[in-house]
């Protein structure tokens, strides 16, 4: 409910690894990661490759504090506003016989396709190994109730290596999503709406979806959703 089809897209997700948390002034966060891949959450060590994937993320919040919440749950009475951006590169290997691993069947071209799928790109020929890059762009904004928050995604695979030829040497992904909503009723209930498209040269996907926030226990820790969600393509 609350993970805009973009978002659900382009990012990264869990992973074993090193990581790095600190302050950059007075309201700057950053966190750096070296890890086992892009997503490897539940994947076991003999379906993983050897290389490391490497990631940082980092955001300022020059009007004070904007704190855990994206909605404006604590109706603030001053604007807040939060500007960040994130970098991977996470490379990609296939296993001894060239075949593609596990670890890299996250990765989908824009129809949703894997590329790891036979003929994803070419018939007959399955690609086993690629490099990846990721950068994203995020901004939010929260003020008496109201909140707005957008995020734009680019995403380049490159060094692709396959057991035929392909028609394309490299891949640029694309997309992004603008949300907003107001609180109805102060803590207790908000409205939200939002837009995400995903863009590439397999076509573009579009989402609509709009729904409700219920808070019943006076805290932002609990809440009961309900949305009503479109997919175009």
């Amino acid at each position: 409910v609350d993970r805009p089809v973009a978002c659900d897209f382009f990012r990264p997700d869990r992973t074993v690894g090193v990581f790095g948390v600190g302050k950059i002034g007075p309201n700057g966060h950053y966190e750096a990661m070296v890890g086992n891949g892009y997503r490897t959450a539940n994947i076991p060590e003999s379906l993983s490759d050897d290389r490391f994937t490497f990631a940082f993320t980092n955001y300022f919040d020059p009007l004070g504090d904007y704190g855990a919440q994206i909605v404006d749950y604590d109706f603030t009475c001053n604007p807040l506003v939060r500007i960040g951006h994130s970098f991977v590169y996470s490379p990609q290997a296939g296993d001894a016989l060239g075949e593609p691993l596990d670890e890299a069947d996250f990765l989908r071209l824009s129809d949703g396709t894997q590329l790891t799928q036979i003929g994803a790109l070419a018939p007959g020929v399955t690609v086993s190994e690629f490099d990846l890059y990721f950068y994203g762009i995020d901004v939010a904004l929260k003020w008496r109730g109201w909140s707005i928050n957008a995020e734009v995604f680019l995403r380049w695979i490159q060094e692709f290596r396959a057991d035929g030829p392909l028609p394309i040497a490299d891949l640029f992904q694309r997309g992004y999503y603008v949300e907003g909503g107001y609180f109805l009723v102060p803590k207790k209930l908000d409205f939200n709406a939002r837009y995400s498209q995903v863009s590439g040269l397999f076509g573009n996907a579009s989402e609509y979806a709009a729904g409700i926030n219920w808070y019943p226990l006076q805290t932002a820790k609990l809440k009961v959703s309900f949305d009503v969600t479109d997919l175009d393509r």
